[in-house]
This record gives C-alpha cells, structure tokens and sequence, in this order.
C-alpha cells in the first residue's frame, strides 16, 4: 500500500492488526527466552568438583591462572561440553577472561605509568579517556578501537593519549608483545567482540564463528595467543 501511495488506507490496516502483531512479538521473544534458558541456567550453576576435575585435566594450564580467570575458564570448558546448548555462554566467558587479561596486563599498568591520566583525556576516544581518567575499562571492541589507532605509524596530529599508548606498548618487555599491534590479533580481538555483541542480541553465530571467536584464549585445548601476547606465556 505505501508503496503505491495509499498511506491512509496503510495506516487503518496497521491499527486493525497492531493488537496480533503485538502478540506475535511477544510470543516470539517469550519462545527465544525459552530457548536460551537452559543456557543461563547452565552457565551460572556453579562447577563440581567432577567438572573442575574434567577442566583441569582437558586443560591443565588453567591451574596456574587466578580467580576470577580460572573459574571462568572452567565455565568455558563446562560450555565447551555442552556446545550445543551453551555456545553462546562459551563466547561470553572467553570474552570476560579476554576483558579481564587486557585490563590486568596492559590497561591498569599504562593507566600508572601516566603523571596526569586526567590531562590526556580525548573525545575522539571516550571509552578509553574515561577509563584512564578512573573509570572503567572500555570493552573489547573499545580496546581494539584504540589499538588499531595505535598500530598506524605516527602523525603528528596524534593525540597525546594515542601517543602514549604507542610507545607504551612498544617498549613492553616481553618479545611477543609485538603481536598486539598486528592486524591478525586485532582481527581476532574484532572478531570476538562481534560475535559476543551478536549474541548477546538475537545472533545465532554457527559453530565455527564460535570456535574461531574463542581461539584466542582457547585453541583447541590449548591456551590461545593472547596468553603469549601479554607476556603471560612463553
């Protein structure tokens, strides 16, 4: 009907029928809370001694990783053995391990090795000024926003911040260090944040989606390239 220019006729069609469309909404979001209730439920029951046990085994490296890091790996790995229930609470702890690693390894340290973070504050860069200003770290796809600035070689109408966090990350001691600036971990990093964002909506990412997703802090059943990266592994 709008399209052939019968607006009002449209508009008395639509009245007539928003009271079934408005049912069918919601009965199409009360069916997809249904299907990902098994998932939150799964996700938040806390491990047993068996699965910690199985974890530890089929991934022996997270014993040498801390709390929060070591608990949500766990999850991981309980998620990883339910995939077809839990797929999308696999993306979602390996996002929080990955949050957590950049925040612990390479946010807080350049945040203290700063004078004045409050002077550096940028616009162009809120999530990541306000985090150096105090506040809380920028999510993975605010992080690889500000690394991708980073990687480009310098312009001197760089902001101070940006330059900063240039030099910051390229004198870090570790040699893997390097890979953070390089477009195949900051394709990773995108990826991930994609997905988990997808996700956490309505997405219905495929099994290999996932699996590429959570390759950077689990590949197959070893510990991803992250963990090299931030100078966690050798």
């Amino acid at each position: 009907m709008l399209n052939t220019g019968r607006v009002q006729e449209a508009d008395i069609v639509l009245k007539q029928h928003r009271p079934g469309l408005l049912n069918s909404m919601r009965t199409i979001s009360a069916l997809d809370s249904e299907r990902r209730y098994p998932e939150a439920k799964l996700s938040q029951a806390p491990a047993t001694p068996v699965q910690v046990k199985a974890a530890e085994a089929e991934w022996p490296w997270i014993r040498s990783l801390h709390d929060p890091t070591r608990n949500w790996l766990i999850g991981a790995y309980r998620s990883k053995t339910h995939f077809d229930e839990m797929g999308i609470a696999l993306v979602m702890y390996v996002g929080k391990v990955t949050e957590k690693l950049s925040e612990e390894r390479i946010l807080i340290p350049f945040r203290n090795s700063l004078p004045d973070p409050s002077a550096l504050a940028d616009t162009k860069y809120r999530d990541f000024s306000g985090f150096v200003a105090g506040g809380r770290a920028p999510s993975i796809g605010g992080f690889v926003l500000f690394l991708r600035a980073a990687s480009k070689p310098y312009r001197s109408s760089d902001p101070p911040l940006l330059v900063e966090f240039r030099n910051f990350l390229r004198a870090l001691p570790w040699p893997e260090a390097k890979h953070l600036l390089q477009q195949p971990f900051l394709q990773s990093l995108d990826h991930l944040a994609n997905i988990r964002n997808s996700s956490a909506h309505t997405g219905e990412p495929s099994r290999d989606e996932i699996r590429t997703a959570i390759s950077i802090v689990v590949d197959e059943a070893m510990p991803g390239p992250i963990f090299a990266y931030l100078g966690l592994t050798t």
